[in-house]
């Protein structure tokens, strides 16, 4: 697979995690089959996490730009989800900071 096919998938991977945990939050009192679907969310999202940083130190990437893209991804994910499943809309200040993100990916590749 393609390292940053991989990146992609592993913050795609992770905003299906939050989804999962938010929902496990939202729920009224203890459910044991979201709890356990949370743990094996988290578990394959920090499995694939780590395997990605290692082919990446492989490869001679940075390990800061490897989780902001991760972080990136995850957090594009979470805004569409919010906005096409729970009708959220970002500020205007927080679209900035998304875009901030992406300027400080630029900025660690090129610098």
């Amino acid at each position: 697979m393609n390292f940053w096919i991989q990146v992609v998938v592993a913050g795609l991977v992770g905003a299906v995690a939050d989804v999962i945990i938010n929902r496990w939050a939202s729920a009224s009192g203890f459910q044991p089959k979201l709890w356990f679907q949370v743990a094996v969310a988290i578990l394959i999202f920090a499995t694939l996490l780590g395997f990605t940083i290692r082919k990446g130190k492989q490869l001679g990437q940075s390990m800061s730009i490897i989780v902001l893209v991760v972080l990136l991804v995850n957090i594009g994910a979470l805004v569409v989800w919010d906005s096409y499943c729970n009708g959220v809309t970002l500020t205007p200040v927080q679209l900035a900071g998304f875009g901030f993100g992406i300027l400080a990916a630029l900025c660690f590749e090129l610098g």
